[in-house]
């Protein structure tokens, strides 16, 4: 957990800075059906961060609003990619991806950028091409996203922006003790990139 995410237990009073994760996993949802996906899976893990779970339950909110269909088959929340070798790590998703399942979604949404990108390089080696066969978006906008091949679409968080409110919200606190505390969300952003194809 870094210093924005500065994560409130159920008995814990404090303030919560954070990128708004439920604004950035409803860009996602609403860019793949403008692009014409229907069948749109999710992968991540609720036990690493707080803001894994929040993508999450976004998803799974946004997908009901939007009247898609949630296929229980595609929703991964057991991966656990760590390291500076995640890109190595593809087990997983081989044992996950089934290229003759005609249920597989047309698009997925990862939690984070290394997962999108580990997830690309997976159905690269089991030759289904990115976004050709399947299109995929990230979250976090890490550095590697821009020079991935394809270049990850992703949802940009203000990660300096954060570090700065968060800074200024310590210093609030020591001058404030008894104020209410903060709830507060930096906007996030969509950024288009070319692992996600259009089938309209």
């Amino acid at each position: 957990m870094n210093i924005c995410e500065h994560v409130l237990s159920n008995n814990k009073k404090n303030d919560y800075i954070n990128s708004a994760n439920e604004k950035g996993v409803y860009d996602a949802i609403n860019y793949l059906i403008q692009n014409g996906h229907k069948k749109i899976g999710f992968i991540g893990n609720n036990e690493w961060s707080y803001s894994f779970k929040k993508r999450y339950q976004a998803y799974i909110m946004y997908m009901e609003e939007f009247k898609i269909q949630i296929d229980e088959k595609f929703v991964w929340l057991d991966i656990n990619l760590k390291g500076p070798n995640f890109l190595e790590d593809m087990d997983y998703f081989k044992k996950k991806i089934d290229v003759n399942d005609t249920d597989f979604p047309t698009a997925w949404i990862c939690a984070n950028d290394k997962i999108a990108l580990a997830f690309m390089r997976s159905l690269s080696e089991l030759n289904i091409k990115v976004p050709e066969d399947v299109s995929v978006i990230g979250f976090d906008n890490i550095d590697i996203s821009t020079i991935s091949y394809p270049a990850l679409t992703t949802i940009n968080v203000p990660k300096q922006q954060l570090g700065v409110k968060a800074i200024q919200q310590l210093l609030y606190r020591l001058e404030s003790p008894t104020k209410i505390y903060e709830d507060i969300k930096l906007s996030t952003n969509l950024v288009i990139r070319n692992s996600v194809k259009s089938i309209t």
